[in-house]
């Protein structure tokens, strides 16, 4: 089992959600229909999935499956 696989059960306690990232986007990354965000690194998708949220099209990846 490798570093990330073990980490990943605790991901989110250890890495608290980005505000000011998501703070930033929304301040210079308008919403229409054509705004597309690449969150490359994801981990567990937190921001990705507050970004969706709010009504951008996100597409999230990270090279660890758990």
């Amino acid at each position: 089992m490798d570093f990330y696989t073990v980490l990943s059960r605790y991901y989110d306690l250890v890495f608290q959600k980005n505000k000011k990232a998501l703070s930033m986007i929304k301040h210079l990354v308008e919403i229409d229909d054509h705004t597309s965000l690449l969150d490359l690194g994801a981990g567990t998708g937190e921001e990705a999935i507050d970004l969706a949220f709010e009504g951008y099209h996100v597409i999230a990846a990270d090279l660890n499956e758990d």
